[in-house]
């Protein structure tokens, strides 16, 4: 849907530009072709330094834009206002909401006409597009029958059985580094999978010996070469963006900096002495893994 709408505004001449609510989005929407691609922080910081403009042959596609706050969404309304700049809010209120105030989305989306897609089309499968479907209703017991009678869900008696069932799976199943993400909704969870994802990890010999101890946000944790990690903060001096995974491909045994390959293919260089925006990468939380349109 995305692609349509770019590609017919440019055909009209307009210059199409992609606004995020975070780096990730973001950063899916260059790999869709939205070449340039930034966060809505990003794209405002750069406005009001005169650094970005727009004008009524520009139209802004906001992927995500519930998972904007109210301060946010009102200064990209004013600036596109006052430009003559067109804008297209996308995004779904019924799934992530913003971490600051919020409910712009929702509450424009019920005000005004708003087009809504019905059909599914990420799911193939027959009985995995029920559950969508079912899911984009509201009724969470169908879906969830459904995902129990094609042995898609597992019930345990504990929260602390089903992280380690959750383990044992991923360690039995996952095909690389990339493709077996695990994901939780407590940040303290997340904890709990990442130190158990790099156990079985370290069991089975797949990390290097050398490992540097780093002081992050989340406190001291242990790194190594082949550990995969995700950036939690945004540091432009060292092109590091929150967000970003990836695995460290080398550790420097003397200055302790990390030469870390990227999901997207780029290669960025961490100094963890003034860097403290690292985590394991194993897991992570629904909202740092949200998959754009």
């Amino acid at each position: 849907m995305l692609d349509a709408i770019r590609l017919a505004h440019e055909n009209e001449g307009y210059r199409v530009l992609g606004l995020a609510p975070t780096h990730k989005v973001a950063s899916d929407l260059r790999e869709s072709d939205f070449k340039d691609a930034k966060t809505c922080h990003g794209f405002l910081f750069a406005f009001k330094n005169n650094k970005e403009a727009l004008d009524p042959k520009t139209l802004v596609v906001v992927d995500e834009a519930g998972m904007l706050g109210t301060e946010l969404s009102v200064e990209l309304f004013h600036a596109v206002k006052k430009s003559g700049a067109k804008l297209i809010l996308v995004g779904d209120d019924r799934q992530l909401s913003s971490v600051h105030r919020g409910g712009v989305f929702r509450v424009l989306a019920d005000r005004y006409n708003s087009a809504e897609l019905r059909d599914v089309r990420r799911q193939t499968i027959n009985w995995q597009k029920k559950v969508s479907e079912e899911l984009s209703k509201g009724d969470v017991r169908s879906a969830v029958t459904l995902l129990q009678e094609n042995k898609a869900i597992k019930w345990t008696p504990s929260k602390e059985e089903a992280l380690s069932s959750l383990l044992e799976a991923w360690a039995k199943e996952r095909v690389n580094l990339h493709t077996a993400q695990i994901l939780a909704q407590k940040n303290v969870d997340v904890d709990a999978l990442n130190q158990g994802a790099r156990e079985i990890l370290r069991q089975r010999g797949e990390l290097g010996d050398l490992e540097v101890t780093c002081m992050t946000q989340r406190g001291r944790i242990n790194f190594a070469e082949g550990d995969r990690i995700q950036l939690t903060k945004t540091d432009k001096g060292q092109s590091l963006k929150s967000g970003y995974f990836g695995v460290i491909e080398y550790i420097d045994p003397e200055t302790k900096k990390l030469t870390l390959q990227l999901d997207n293919k780029g290669k960025v260089f961490i100094d963890p002495h003034t860097y403290d925006g690292l985590r394991h990468g194993y897991a992570a939380t629904v909202s740092k893994h949200k998959v754009p349109r």
